[in-house]
């Protein structure tokens, strides 16, 4: 039977090797993570571009239907419009003036 410190030596020398494999298998799972969220954010952009498109032709598609006289110039603007009205009103960014958040932090000293 070995000497006690060498079994301990030997004991180390697993837990150490199960702890490096540990680390090599997280790494694994975290690059896969990465590569996997990246795929997700393009296709979402590509569903967000394919949903775009096919509702700019089918504006196009219903404007042209109702005028056959429309030009592309015309139509190109009645799209604009149409995708305009369709996004709904944008919030207007208001913040604080730094002068305003200076006359708060005077107050609350």
């Amino acid at each position: 039977m070995p000497p006690t410190f060498i079994r301990k030596e030997s004991d180390a020398q697993n837990t150490m090797s199960l702890i490096s494999d540990s680390f090599v298998q997280m790494s694994f799972q975290d690059l896969t993570g990465q590569r996997i969220k990246r795929i997700m954010t393009l296709v979402h952009q590509m569903e967000e571009k394919l949903k775009d498109m096919i509702i700019a032709f089918g504006i196009k598609l219903s404007e042209h239907e109702k005028n056959p006289d429309v030009t592309k110039k015309e139509l190109q603007k009645a799209v604009e419009e149409k995708v305009i009205e369709l996004a709904g009103p944008q919030k207007s960014v208001c913040g604080l003036d730094l002068g305003e958040i200076d006359d708060l932090l005077t107050i609350l000293q």
